[in-house]
């Protein structure tokens, strides 16, 4: 008879799960996502048992294979293998129910992790005996501790206790007499607990693909996955893991770089593996993907990743993921990196500044794919092509200088870009760092807006333009003409000059010099 998927669901009490789990018997497969459950949805699921609600079937996968990697804990605390067991269970579905009630009900404190202690308070519950509504009757021990509310107090009874008869026989017995409601309170409360029964369904079968399939499948609902735990799940073999490859080679190779290896997100981590492998950076087809992404191309990605930085230091002075106008400028670079492409950096870098001046990735999602194609085909061609059909203006200089603007982070670059060489300081590699702060209001118009007109990118904290020698005016977009309207106190015609004289800086500086670097000529798709 063939080992095959048989399922016939059974029934189980809560406490006989929770005793497989600490045995070994029910393990965690590695390409489980880990625990994603907040406070509110933990509640909840203690609150549904209370009141003896459905809480869901669990999918368990029963199978043979002696080769799936199985987690050493569940929340802060340490579950054994079961290495030489023949037959294994892995929970498919249900993680996050019984993560929370494993951690916060079972809550085996003897194998709490050592250096998971200090999380403890985050899985402690406590129920509240005087609480009048369901909502209230549960709390953790960290929000007892910011309430400054002792939880040993004798209202607050550990759920920690629920499976352990002697504990809470021992603190039944220090109630006292006018609270004795509180006893017969307890009593249900670990009868609702104790009694609960889950429907469990497995999966019997020794096919991996199965497994992930049906992985696949039930995780498409409920609590929203990432595109990069699914891959993990559904690239997974014994000899691979996606997100361990990730660990190893982000240490690897960005370990020197912290704001870029916290920077980087799994999305555009799984957005460069696509290009990677020859795919669009919003391919869905992940058990396709699954089929083609290996460690080398982690490894490829990653080693393309440092390029990507060292490019940005060095060219762009750029420090950390966040000062890019677009996450799409970083993929495309690092795919020009990860081809080994003979492109120079000066092309690269024009590439980066039309881009953010006309603001081709903040436009339609169509034209964002079609500049990020056009950089594509200029690394695997040699020739760089403007293939957007749509006409595209320079984006003008921005009303305020809002950080997660891209043509603010533009400006402030071409800003910094002025002062740096001409004074002793590197401003642009503190824009990362300060962010809309890099600028400020001069003293002069600290009862205007915000409007660029009005703002100095200085390190003097009481910086006022009446002050600036003659020799200073340039750097700061100033000159005679624009400080006659500061004088005759017309300051929106001293802002709107201002700007206007930063603009053109701009477009002589990096627009003009990038159109000539690629060769590309204005006309009625690409206009000033």
């Amino acid at each position: 008879m063939t080992f095959q998927a048989i399922q016939e669901p059974r029934v189980s009490y809560l406490e006989q799960i929770m005793l497989e789990i600490e045995s070994g018997l029910v393990k965690v497969p590695r390409f489980q996502r880990k625990d994603v459950w907040d406070w509110k949805a933990q509640r909840d699921l203690l609150c549904s048992i209370y009141e003896g609600l459905p809480i869901g079937a669990i999918l368990l996968w029963q199978t043979r294979l002696p080769n799936i990697k199985s987690r050493d804990n569940i929340g802060p605390f340490r579950v054994p293998k079961q290495e030489f067991s023949p037959n294994h269970s892995y929970i498919l579905d249900g993680l996050q129910r019984l993560t929370t009630l494993y951690s916060m009900v079972f809550h085996p404190r003897e194998s709490v992790v050592t250096e998971k202690k200090s999380t403890l308070p985050s899985y402690e519950v406590y129920c509240d005996l005087e609480a009048s509504t369901i909502e209230d009757k549960f709390v953790l021990a960290s929000q007892l501790q910011r309430l400054d509310i002792d939880p040993l107090s004798p209202n607050y009874y550990p759920m920690r206790f629920v499976f352990n008869s002697k504990e809470t026989m021992r603190f039944q017995r220090n109630i006292s007499e006018k609270n004795e409601s509180w006893i017969d309170s307890i009593d249900e409360l670990v009868s609702a607990f104790k009694n609960y029964k889950l429907p469990i369904v497995p999966l019997s079968s020794d096919d991996q693909q199965l497994a992930t399939k049906s992985f696949e499948r039930v995780n498409s609902r409920g609590e929203d996955m990432s595109e990069t735990h699914m891959l993990n799940a559904l690239s997974y073999s014994d000899k691979f893991e996606l997100l361990e490859q990730i660990e190893v080679y982000s240490e690897k190779y960005l370990s020197e770089t912290p704001l870029w290896q916290d920077g980087l997100d799994d999305e555009f981590i799984l957005m460069a593996m696509k290009l990677a492998v020859g795919k669009g950076p919003y391919f869905k087809q992940t058990d396709e993907l699954a089929s083609l992404i290996g460690k080398e191309q982690v490894e490829i990605v990653y080693k393309a990743i440092k390029r990507m930085i060292d490019f940005s230091q060095a060219e762009l002075f750029i420090e950390a993921p966040n000062a890019y106008p677009y996450k799409l400028q970083m993929l495309g670079l690092t795919y020009a990196f990860m081809n080994d492409a003979t492109i120079e950096n000066k092309k690269l870098k024009a590439w980066y500044h039309l881009t953010s001046y006309y603001g081709l990735f903040g436009l339609t999602g169509r034209v964002s794919e079609n500049a990020l194609n056009d950089l594509i085909r200029f690394v695997d061609w040699g020739v760089y092509n403007w293939s957007s059909s749509l006409p595209v203006k320079l984006l003008p200089i921005p009303q305020d200088v809002n950080y997660r603007s891209s043509r603010a982070k533009a400006l402030l670059y071409a800003m910094a870009a002025r002062l740096d060489g001409r004074v002793d300081s590197e401003y642009r590699q503190d824009i990362a760092k300060k962010k809309g702060r890099s600028v400020s209001l001069a003293k002069e118009f600290s009862d205007e807006n915000r409007r660029v007109g009005f703002l100095f990118m200085t390190k003097d904290n009481d910086f006022s333009v009446s002050a600036l020698p003659e020799e200073e005016l340039e750097l700061h977009f100033l000159n005679r003409e624009i400080l006659d309207l500061y004088q005759k106190g017309l300051l929106n015609e001293f802002a709107s000059a201002r700007e206007e004289l930063i603009f053109k800086w701009e477009v002589s500086q990096f627009v003009d010099p990038s159109l000539d670097e690629l060769s590309i000529s204005l006309d009625e798709r690409l206009q000033k």
